[in-house]
């Protein structure tokens, strides 16, 4: 019984540790899209050449930085495999397809958070470029 109590626990970790891994290589992949898009950018926005070196640069260590997190992600994903197969164990199907609902929704959910978050970001960035357009600082009324 002992036994079989210590295995279970070890599993819940295994879960636990799985879905929170999950949640962060989720974010590390999506901030790193997010830096190699923005470094691309900026190289074609007409840089010297100078500041072109320096931001393919940039963008080669942040190129192998969204390489090493792929390979971080294959390996969540192979544990996710194994933790699914002894949720099947304890859950009923319908329970089983509740759990793979959940971690779809959350890496779903988390690439949306993400989008608004940057969505946000530059709306900030456009209101601020109004501003100072419009006469340096905010609004006022008299």
């Amino acid at each position: 019984v002992v036994e079989g109590v210590v295995q279970q626990r070890m599993e819940y970790d295994k879960y636990k540790s799985y879905v929170r891994e999950l949640d962060v290589v989720t974010t590390l992949l999506l901030k790193l899209s997010q830096r190699l898009a923005s470094a691309d950018n900026a190289i074609k926005e007409g840089a010297t050449d100078q500041e072109k070196m320096a931001l393919k640069h940039k963008r080669d260590g942040i190129c192998g930085k969204l390489e090493d997190a792929k390979q971080l992600k294959d390996g969540i994903d192979h544990r996710g495999h194994q933790v699914a197969t002894f949720l099947r164990a304890y859950l009923s199907p319908d329970q089983f397809a509740d759990y793979e609902f959940f971690v779809k929704m959350k890496c779903k959910l988390n690439m949306q958070q993400a989008e608004v978050a940057d969505k946000l970001a530059l709306g900030e960035e456009q209101l601020e470029a109004l501003q100072r357009s419009l006469g340096g600082g905010g609004c006022s009324s008299a």
